[in-house]
């Protein structure tokens, strides 16, 4: 079986986009398959009540219906055109129509969950006038609920092939190597930039200890360099068993950052990267989750960011 994306998808700007992402990423990833998913509108529970006693209400109900379970899969074939036209193969494209009946949300996870697709895809939302980026309600839920698949969040910039891990030594982290090796298996034309930063003590503490602080901070770097060490070698070997080469990998620590997010946004922006992928749980189980992670999709409305859990 290839590698299966779920592509939550609307009739809106952010899903197009997350449409042509993921039909340039099929030119990268190797017997890639998309299943396009959209969740009809609701319909009132009242109007469902009283569609039971009443027959004339009951008619409308069901003409509703239609016209939602029609203009959805318009909405699904349109999409699939898309994606033919980028050169993805009808046979890798699958649409599905679903009613509302729980949150959107949580019928797209537990579509997910239920079929065993690798990663979810979804769209941002825009503010148009200030041009600001932030989640939609339904891409919000994804990340905050997502307990097992891996999140991707699409930005507004097409991918190249060079991709971004920001790694703090975690397991997390680890599982979002592995995710990535497995998306990418033999892959040989993409780049791999792994990103640690090491906040310095000094620069994050105000008050003067005198030589003590230089101390601590001389042993935590240490530390930290050994704990960063050992977890390359781990996610080097993932990667290379995944048939990916040790000159794909590069490497870079950065000791100079207080914030570990704007590290990692001034590292995007340097090195032109359209794909991030990072581990949503860090060394003390909220770290990337948390700060970071809403610090690069806040900062980073034109990058696709892969949140593995």
């Amino acid at each position: 079986m290839g590698k299966r994306l779920l592509i939550a998808v609307d009739d809106t700007e952010s899903a197009q986009r997350a449409i042509r992402y993921v039909g340039h990423m099929a030119g990268m990833i190797k017997d890639l398959h998309s299943v396009l998913l959209h969740i009809q509108p609701a319909v009132s529970q009242f109007v469902s009540d009283a569609a039971r006693s009443d027959p004339a209400t009951r008619e409308e109900l069901n003409r509703l219906k239609s016209a939602n379970a029609y203009a959805s899969e318009a909405l699904l074939e349109r999409y699939q055109g898309k994606l033919r036209e980028i050169g993805v193969t009808v046979d890798r494209i699958a649409t599905v129509s679903r009613p509302r009946k729980a949150g959107v949300a949580k019928t797209i996870l537990d579509f997910g969950h239920e079929n065993r697709l690798n990663a979810i895809v979804a769209g941002r939302r825009g503010l148009s006038p200030l041009k600001k980026t932030f989640l939609g309600s339904v891409s919000a839920d994804l990340v905050e609920h997502s307990t097992f698949l891996p999140i991707w969040i699409v930005g507004s910039e097409p991918p190249n092939n060079r991709i971004l891990v920001p790694v703090d030594g975690s397991e997390s982290a680890l599982r979002a190597v592995d995710h990535l090796g497995h998306m990418f298996k033999g892959h040989p034309d993409v780049q791999f930039q792994f990103f640690h930063v090491i906040p310095r003590m000094v620069e994050s503490c105000p008050i003067d200890f005198g030589s003590g602080l230089e101390r601590l901070e001389r042993v935590g770097r240490r530390g930290a360099h050994h704990c960063i060490d050992n977890f390359h070698a781990k996610a080097i070997s993932l990667l290379e068993a995944a048939g990916l080469k040790e000159q794909q990998i590069d490497i870079k620590v950065s000791e100079r950052m207080i914030n570990p997010g704007k590290g990692i946004v001034s590292e995007i922006n340097r090195g032109d990267y359209r794909t991030v992928v990072i581990g949503r749980r860090g060394m003390n189980q909220s770290f990337f989750a948390g700060s970071v992670s809403r610090y690069l999709l806040s900062k980073t409305d034109h990058v696709t960011l892969w949140l593995v859990t």
